[in-house]
C-alpha cells in the first residue's frame, strides 16, 4: 500500500476488516467484495464508479495479471486476466503493482454492450 497516500491506505485496511464476502463469477475472472456495513466504512480519496485502482501481476505457478478496482470510494472487486486457479496453490507473491490505470473494467465493458453506455 506504499503507492496509496495515507488515507486511501487507512480506508482500504479499515474497508478490509469488514470484509464480508468473497463472490467468484462463473469462469472466476471476477471476484466480487462485500463488505458488513458499507455505509459505515471510511471511503477512498476518489469516489468514482467503477475505478481502476491498481494494476497487478501475480505470480505463483504461473503469471496472472488483475486489476483493483474500486466503486464510489470502496474496494468493489478484483478483475482477473485469466483464471486464478493458474497460479497454483503454493506461494503466491505479488510482482508488480501499477497504480491506477486507464482499462476500462470488465463490467463497465458488459454494460456499455447490454445498455449502450456505462453508469456513473
Amino acid at each position: 500500500m506504499a503507492c496509496l497516500s495515507p488515507h486511501d491506505a487507512e480506508a482500504i485496511r479499515h474497508q478490509l476488516a469488514k470484509l464480508d464476502l468473497v463472490q467468484r463469477s462463473p469462469g472466476e475472472r471476477i471476484s466480487a467484495l462485500y463488505f458488513e456495513d458499507p455505509g459505515s466504512l471510511p471511503t477512498l480519496s476518489t469516489t468514482a464508479p467503477e475505478h481502476p485502482l491498481s494494476a497487478l501481476t501475480l505470480m505463483g505457478e504461473a503469471s496472472v495479471h488483475a486489476s483493483v478496482i474500486s466503486h464510489r470510494g470502496l474496494l468493489s472487486s478484483i478483475e482477473f486476466g485469466a483464471s486464478p486457479r493458474k497460479l497454483g496453490d503454493g506461494v503466491l507473491s505479488v510482482s508488480s503493482v501499477t497504480p491506477g490505470g486507464h482499462q476500462p473494467t470488465a463490467a463497465s465493458a458488459v454494460n456499455a454492450l447490454e445498455h449502450g453506455h456505462t453508469h456513473g
